[in-house]
């Protein structure tokens, strides 16, 4: 009942029954028994309806408050379930704690989520409670999840002891049939139409972070096709050459030893040299630049910090990092690894191609985010690039950034060193 019905209900009851006290005592008692009589009837009339009244408005009041308390207690694990979802990539991790959630509210003895797995079997993806409320043991072991073959769609969950009385509901995504939620009791029990509710959004939430993991990991397999092309291009565009000139160059060599030219054979071993050293450096630096990456133990800018110490020992360029605004940066892990990844190319062209002694990483958050990589050297006419023929990588650095949300601005003239601008000003960038 809502409070507005109960409101009128009250002021209807109360109305109606001063109308029946008062005819019973004129209409019965009076005459029978004088006024007397009758103005006590009405008052022990009255007082005891208001007492059964009263009584009967504390009960439904107790009954609704009740009810309120509970559903400000749903509606706030609800929430907890859903900022977990948001704000926890593990998704074993995020279902557990949705199962824990689902036993605790549901006052039941035990929960179990079971998934479609490859072939159509059953996966018990996350469980708790009691183990002999588990048919397959497997399912109590917690080494992972466990997989039941079956024909998932047609069967229900197998993993539950048909001693146990249940209550279900499947998980629903796009219309599809991805799972199921049981919760378990010892004892026999009916499940009220709240409960029902209950367990429904609480497998509406599991739904969408299964969804979730599914989509992260289709992320995860596209982000690491186009690294694996990326490492592709550029090991062809660098690596391969490189051995193609090696081995061009030791032929050359090789024709100046059996013609006896030792000025010639000279030079070319010199120039084999030099070119290997070459190659060597950029090989460091490459793998330099993916062990050192963005981690939940470290953020983005403590990564930073110590790529800058292992570059300038490594390549004898002094590089500092600048801060301008809270450490504290916050950014999405692929603009971490996508920013993280431009800045190490940046330095890489510092150290080969403008014969630099001093780099500089500066970020300004004061308004938006700016990044500017620069450099005390010969630097060069940014008008004279050809992006098909891009020795500094620029094409792949301005591709980068856009795919996080942001533009690439490069600044420099011959002599007056190189700066190299990541902006991101705008209020849609993928920060």
């Amino acid at each position: 009942m809502s409070l507005q019905r109960l409101r009128w209900a009250t002021i209807i009851v109360a109305i109606a029954f001063l109308v029946v006290v008062q005819g019973v005592a004129m209409g019965f008692v009076m005459p029978a028994f004088g006024r007397a009589y009758g103005h006590a009837v009405s008052i022990i009339g009255f007082g005891a309806g208001i007492i059964v009244l009263a009584t009967i408005l504390y009960n439904i009041i107790d009954r609704m408050q009740a009810r309120i308390v509970r559903q400000n207690e749903e509606s706030e694990a609800l929430y907890e379930i859903a900022v977990d979802i948001a704000a926890l990539d593990d998704e074993r991790q995020v279902l557990q704690s949705i199962m824990d959630r689902a036993r605790e509210m549901l006052s039941a003895d035990a929960a179990v989520l079971c998934l479609a797995g490859p072939s159509g079997a059953h996966v018990a993806a996350a469980h708790a409670g009691l183990p002999e409320a588990f048919r397959v043991q497997g399912v109590v072991a917690d080494e992972g999840p466990v997989t039941v073959d079956g024909q998932f769609g047609v069967d229900r969950c197998p993993f539950v002891n048909p001693a146990f009385n249940r209550m279900s509901t499947d998980l629903i995504s796009g219309g599809e049939r991805i799972g199921e939620i049981c919760v378990l009791s010892a004892v026999l029990r009916v499940f009220g139409e709240d409960e029902v509710r209950l367990l429904r959004a609480i497998a509406h939430l599991a739904a969408i972070e299964v969804q979730k993991g599914k989509l992260m990991e289709r992320d995860r397999l596209v982000a690491v096709l186009e690294e694996r092309e990326r490492l592709a291009r550029e090991m062809h565009d660098t690596l391969a050459q490189v051995l193609g000139y090696l081995h061009l160059t030791s032929e050359s060599a090789r024709a100046g030893l059996n013609a006896g030219d030792l000025a010639k054979t000279e030079g070319a071993l010199a120039e084999i040299s030099s070119v290997a050293h070459e190659a060597y450096a950029d090989v460091r630096e490459a793998i330099l630049g993916l062990r050192e990456t963005v981690s939940q133990r470290r953020g983005f800018v403590d990564a930073l910090r110590e790529y800058a110490v292992k570059f300038s020992q490594q390549a004898g360029v002094s590089t500092q990092v600048d801060i301008h605004g809270t450490e504290a940066l916050k950014l999405a892990p692929e603009a971490e690894v996508q920013l993280l990844r431009v800045i190490q190319e940046a330095l890489t062209n510092v150290r080969k191609h403008s014969g630099a002694r001093k780099a500089c990483v500066s970020l300004d958050q004061r308004d938006g985010l700016r990044i500017t990589i620069e450099d005390d050297g010969k630097g060069f006419n940014p008008g004279e690039l050809d992006e098909n023929r891009d020795r500094f990588g620029l094409f792949t650095m301005r591709e980068r950034v856009e795919r996080v949300g942001g533009r690439l601005e490069i600044d420099s003239a011959v002599g007056m060193g190189t700066r190299v601008y990541v902006i991101f000003s705008d209020a849609e960038a993928k920060l």
